[in-house]
């Protein structure tokens, strides 16, 4: 049986700032030194960071007295996860309770040679570490299985729990990762209304136990009816808006290829409600946010899952693009549960429009 991997938690540190470049763009970097231990750490934030960034906004001092004394979070091979500053007060938790989180929950390093896999569990993980460095405080359950009959042959998912868990939090928070397996298209699902907080008090493993079991059956419903309705229910047309200004993000970045480049921009079009709708409403439909809100687009929710999620497990890795997606497919899923009703009008559905359909993009 293989050992645990466990994090490194350097409380207290002895930070020494200093200055680093990349590509003539200023870096902040700190070499951390554990004070029980003498081990030593060595950390640059990229220079897009808001760390980095910081350094054209404040003096060399006030800087110093921010990391000074501040908590620190490291893998098992020294690489840089998590922090908080010298000022925070706020909950840690003690090394025998990081011991027993990493055993029984579970604590890797996502990132292969720099780069997240593609595919949906890259997804996965790219979207749960997207804070962290690339390392994932957590663990995945065993996956169980729906069907959404409705929607035929495309009607088979997998859902299954995450535990994830911080060195600075007192919960362990559970939430879903959903794949459709028509198309190996997936999503994290972590809405308000889909997570569980577990606190890491006594019993909490048993206590974890007791959720799961009433959790799965739960979500699985849940789940169920949401995918029936979305494949009923049109999406806005600020969803399309939203959900076209994502695509092309992801298809203008570096992440994709030529080929995922030309599939990414077939979405595009399909997407486009004023491509396929400015004969039929006004400007300011498409310019006036709460007239979006309120109109009804050309394709289902269903569809709009469809292709944010085959972008995000298919077609590069692209953290930005990655989080919008899931930001605004939790947003259709789960806010709208307390739905309001759009003004159906006389819209029908697109020509490409399809619960059946696998891909978008292809």
């Amino acid at each position: 049986m293989s050992t645990p991997s466990k994090p490194i938690v350097v409380r207290n540190a002895i930070v020494e700032v200093k200055l680093a470049a990349h590509q003539g763009n200023p870096c902040l970097r700190l070499v951390i030194t554990c004070p029980k231990t003498g081990q030593v750490f060595d950390h640059t934030f990229a220079a897009n960071s808001t760390e980095s960034l910081e350094l054209m906004q404040a003096d060399m001092d006030t800087i110093v007295n921010k990391y000074n004394g501040g908590h620190f979070v490291f893998d098992a091979n020294g690489n840089y996860a998590d922090y908080r500053k010298a000022d925070y007060s706020g909950y840690m938790q003690s090394d025998e309770a990081v011991d027993r989180l990493s055993e029984i929950i579970g604590m890797k390093q996502t990132k292969a040679g720099g780069k997240y896999q593609t595919g949906v569990a890259g997804l996965y993980d790219a979207v749960r570490t997207r804070n962290t460095n690339g390392a994932l405080f957590g663990g995945e359950a065993d996956p169980f299985a729906f069907d959404v009959k409705e929607l035929g042959q495309g009607g088979d998912f997998t859902a299954s729990l995450m535990s994830k868990w911080s060195v600075f939090s007192p919960n362990i928070e559970l939430s879903l990762n959903v794949k459709r397996l028509v198309c190996t298209n997936g999503m994290v699902a972590d809405a308000p209304f889909v997570t569980r907080a577990v606190p890491v008090i006594n019993n909490w493993e048993e206590n974890m136990n007791v959720v799961h079991a009433q959790l799965e059956p739960h979500m699985s419903g849940i789940l169920q009816d949401r995918f029936r309705r979305m494949a009923n229910q049109p999406a806005s047309v600020a969803t399309l808006s939203k959900a076209h200004k994502i695509l092309n993000s992801r298809m203008m970045g570096d992440s994709v290829s030529d080929a995922e480049r030309r599939n990414i921009l077939t979405m595009m079009d399909i997407v486009n409600p004023k491509e396929h709708l400015g004969s039929v409403y006004t400007d300011r439909v498409f310019n006036d946010a709460r007239a979006a809100n309120a109109m009804t687009g050309h394709l289902t929710q269903f569809d709009v899952f469809n292709v944010l999620t085959e972008a995000s497990s298919h077609y590069g890795r692209d953290s930005k693009t990655d989080g919008e997606s899931t930001i605004l497919l939790n947003s259709i899923m789960f806010d709208e549960l307390k739905s309001r009703t759009l003004d159906t009008g006389t819209i029908k559905p697109s020509a490409d429009s399809d619960h059946r359909r696998a891909f978008f993009g292809k």
